[in-house]
């Protein structure tokens, strides 16, 4: 229970012609996502957004949770309560919070495990080197997921030409930011 997670209004699976499908109905975010406010200046991520999505998946992994399709369009954007104040320089507004959504890829570890073996469902360029070489996933690989998508947010896209330069950069050590990144990002 918190409240950097989606609240699910409806789960349920659904017969189609290719078997029986899962499906999540979750509230309308008017507010849109992170997606739609990039680039965030580094205080707002290191303020605002760590915070919130490092509480979020804390609470979906002490349920044994695995979120495994973390990226900015998949965090909304609440309103809390009337506007505030927004800081100058900030995107976004006192009164909003933010929300991780959209489980449909998400995986649930069984107790005792540590590890899931899924299919090679995920958006590619977020998925950790682990998920992508063997389809295996953990909590791990969410929090890598959120290091890829805190650099999307704070440079305003995706920072690789491709998925595979992402992977082999890392492979071979090398791990560039951009150079209006600070070293404490």
């Amino acid at each position: 229970n918190s409240e950097n997670v989606v609240k699910l209004n409806m789960v349920g699976n659904i017969l189609s012609k290719n078997g029986l499908r899962f499906y999540e109905i979750m509230p309308y975010y008017s507010k849109g996502n992170l997606e739609m406010r990039m680039p965030l200046s580094e205080a707002e991520i290191s303020e605002k957004i760590v915070p919130a999505i490092n509480e979020g998946l804390r609470a979906i992994h002490r349920l044994n949770i695995i979120h495994r399709d973390l990226k900015p369009n998949n965090l909304f954007i609440e309103e809390t309560g009337p506007f505030l104040e927004k800081k100058p320089g900030y995107k976004l507004a006192n009164n909003e919070r933010i929300i991780i959504g959209d489980f449909g890829i998400s995986s649930q570890i069984k107790d005792g495990q540590t590890h899931r073996v899924t299919s090679a469902s995920r958006t590619r360029g977020y998925g950790a080197p682990e998920t992508i070489r063997d389809n295996v996933t953990t909590s791990k690989s969410d929090y890598f997921s959120f290091g890829i998508t805190l650099l999307t947010l704070l440079v305003g896209e995706y920072p690789y030409h491709d998925e595979v330069e992402m992977i082999l950069k890392i492979k071979d050590g090398i791990f560039d930011f951009p150079d209006n990144v600070s070293e404490r990002m």
